[in-house]
């Protein structure tokens, strides 16, 4: 890093927010740590789950009162000013979230971080779910040990690249399934997941997520490792679109990202856990998988951000219909509204071009893949699932 490209105050203010952002651990602390006692007593009982969660380790009120103390208004450049102070109250809303789990406070504070489905997505994802037919259960599947040995796989396919990548993929049995937390893959040991997906998920986790984090941590302004205010929906975008580049989009990942639109549309119209949960089944999905998308939507009290998946994905299709760019979106964890202000910071030598470049996102069959979104738009993905 180059100390005269950005100045103290910025310096000072993005370290304490990667620092905080590092220590909430938002997802693990909103997620029931009962969740699948709980999907047997709903599926094979009919009763509502009775979720409970981990203890919160972070003191709310002493990381609210810090995050609100960080003089970001010393913060010379007007660009960077706005960014991390968008982050700043960000994740004073996170914060402020961990301390009212189970309440209605909670909803309405994942409402206010993520905003509600529009009547446009929600007419969309009934759409797909309506015309994409549901194929057979996979019959194959590798379990997480067999996953991370690929996952690890592409770690070294990276290294050959950036021979310092510090990255890696733990079986933990722990983890509610698949997730990436910074620059590590986390995996469930008794995760099932279809042949048919795997390359599909080592793009998307390993080749957006796990890659954005790695080189927004060798960026100067830290908190693009974490993400800007506002990037998981991009950021999740960029993942399915990772899924198409790779051949793995499949016709029922697509049904679930859309019930999950649907499913967050009925939470906020305030359906029960039940009736929502009967409703997946009702488009075709199986108890298990209904349970699971509905526990993620009800979760602690009502979150949101499910929603993004599809609509992120339909973002970055519009984004490429317009003859956007991929590439500068590479360096980091933000959002699309943020990329005209990213790529002038890029162009003024504040940030740096990416590290990493997505192997999914070239050679002959990714440039069709894009060429054939960027004139069909989101059927091209319809159709070939």
């Amino acid at each position: 890093m180059r100390a005269s490209v950005i100045d103290p105050a910025a310096v000072g203010v993005d370290s304490a927010l990667v620092r905080i952002a590092a220590e909430l651990r938002f997802l693990v602390w909103v997620t029931p740590d009962n969740w699948r006692a709980e999907r047997q007593r709903c599926t094979e009982g009919g009763h509502a789950p009775r979720f409970t969660y981990a203890p919160v380790s972070i003191d709310v009120a002493a990381t609210t009162e810090e995050l609100t103390a960080l003089p970001v208004e010393e913060v010379t450049d007007h660009r960077l000013q706005r960014l991390l102070d968008d982050k700043r109250r960000e994740l004073t809303l996170l914060t402020e979230m961990l301390g009212c789990r189970d309440t209605p406070r909670f909803r309405e504070l994942s409402i206010e971080a993520s905003g509600v489905p529009s009547k446009g997505l929600v007419a969309t994802a009934t759409d797909l779910l309506e015309r994409v037919a549901r194929r057979p259960p996979a019959e194959e599947h590798v379990d997480g040990e067999a996953f991370a040995r690929r996952a690890r796989a592409e770690l070294d396919r990276y290294r050959q690249v950036l021979p310092d990548l510090v990255a890696d993929v733990v079986v933990d049995p722990a983890s509610s399934g698949l997730m990436v937390a910074g620059a590590d893959v986390l995996v469930a040991p008794d995760e099932q997941i279809p042949a048919e997906r795997v390359e599909a998920l080592i793009a998307h986790e390993v080749g957006i997520h796990v890659l954005t984090y790695v080189n927004g941590q060798r960026q100067p302004l830290g908190v693009l490792a974490d993400g800007l205010a506002g990037y998981e929906a991009t950021q999740e975008g960029l993942g399915v679109l990772a899924e198409y580049l790779a051949g793995g989009l499949t016709a029922n990942r697509l049904r679930e990202l859309a019930v999950r639109v649907v499913a967050v549309d009925r939470m906020l119209d305030d359906r029960s856990f039940l009736e929502v949960y009967d409703e997946i089944v009702g488009y075709g999905f199986d108890s298990e998988a209904a349970f699971v998308v509905a526990m993620r939507v009800f979760r602690s009290g009502g979150l949101v951000k499910d929603a993004g998946y599809l609509e992120g994905f339909i973002d970055v299709v519009d984004h490429l219909r317009r003859g956007g760019s991929l590439d500068t979106l590479w360096l980091g964890k933000f959002a699309l509204g943020d990329l005209a202000v990213v790529e002038e910071l890029l162009a003024d030598g504040v940030l740096r071009p990416a590290a990493l470049r997505p192997f999914h996102a070239h050679g002959p069959s990714a440039q069709r893949r894009l060429a054939a979104l960027a004139e069909q738009g989101l059927r091209a993905a319809w159709g070939r699932a």
